[in-house]
């Protein structure tokens, strides 16, 4: 809400729905830092309804640095706005593996990245998701055929696992 709008109560009566939108939590993603060695561990505050819904994280992670995150050092995954919600077509949790099926628009998007990008955003997906999930692995689909990969160095047609190692 900005200072100009104001919520109005039916009947003057406030609830606690009505306030539900302003509560925030803090989540946690992981964004490549600046010279694209290590991934910055990003706290952004977020509807507390969402911190843990794996469409917002990735919306989150797909609209890149803001001005009010900590760590002003850390890039973008992709130009700023190249995916967006509609581009993820599907999320599912199967016997603890996080389904994700997203739209040719993300093969697109990392088109002739380098190794060390391709890693970078193949974690930083990983360790943003599974942190607040029930699931231990990540698996990624493109159009609902398993995901080619960018560079060949990352297999995309397997199950990711969290790694912290390169996480600052």
């Amino acid at each position: 809400l900005g200072a100009t709008e104001g919520i109005l109560f039916a009947d003057g009566v406030m609830q606690r729905t009505h306030f539900a939108p302003l509560l925030m939590d803090m989540a946690t993603l992981y964004m490549p830092d600046a010279d694209g060695v290590r991934l910055n561990a990003i706290q952004r505050p977020i509807p507390f309804y969402q911190r843990s819904n794996p469409r917002a994280l990735l919306r989150e992670l797909f609209s890149g640095p803001q001005v009010a995150d900590p760590q002003q050092e850390s890039a973008a995954l992709f130009p700023h706005a190249t995916l967006t919600d509609a581009d993820i077509l599907g999320i599912s949790l199967m016997d603890q593996v996080l389904i994700l099926n997203l739209s040719p628009a993300f093969e697109a998007a990392g088109d002739g990245i380098s190794p060390e990008q391709d890693r970078q955003l193949a974690y930083s997906m990983v360790n943003t998701l599974l942190q607040s999930v029930r699931a231990n692995r990540l698996c990624v689909f493109v159009g609902g055929k398993p995901a080619q990969g960018f560079s060949g160095e990352v297999d995309w047609q397997g199950m990711f696992y969290p790694n912290f190692e390169f996480a600052q």
